[in-house]
């Protein structure tokens, strides 16, 4: 019995995917786009002066001494280990900050839908009420 490998790695050239651009060149940032592309299964692209600009801010952000902390034994003063947490909270504000937005475009949608609702069962009971005024002869034009 043979088994049948797949490779996962090799993209589906039939498949177009969503490409993110790259909108910053601060290492938090560009890299926040970058897993939320990931995460999302779409292309991540960046021009070259971003790619560059982003090359070497991180370059300096990961050398960069931690500020206000004095030198502790067995402690990295550097500020690599800080950049992970501040790309988690940027992806996790961007995540909350869809998330908001697709509550509200679905809650505008809803109320619209009722409105709209609202809007034809009355016209509809506009049209099929007769007022007593006119079964009596009584109106006001007479």
């Amino acid at each position: 019995m043979s088994m049948q490998r797949h490779k996962w790695h090799e993209p589906n050239p039939d498949k177009v995917r969503d490409v993110v651009n790259a909108t910053s060149s601060e290492p938090a940032q560009y890299l926040a786009e970058y897993f939320d592309a990931m995460e999302k299964g779409r292309d991540f692209a960046a021009s070259k002066e971003i790619a560059e600009e982003f090359k070497s801010k991180t370059k300096e952000y990961v050398w960069e001494r931690k500020e206000g902390e004095e030198r502790k034994p067995y402690i990295n003063p550097y500020r690599l280990n800080m950049l992970g947490y501040e790309v988690n909270k940027k992806l996790h504000d961007m995540k909350q900050a869809r998330a908001t937005e697709i509550r509200q475009a679905y809650g505008e949608k809803k109320y619209n839908e009722k409105l709209d609702k609202a809007k034809e069962y009355h016209k509809a009971r506009k049209t099929s009420y007769r007022s007593m005024a006119d079964d009596d002869g009584m109106s006001m034009s007479d």
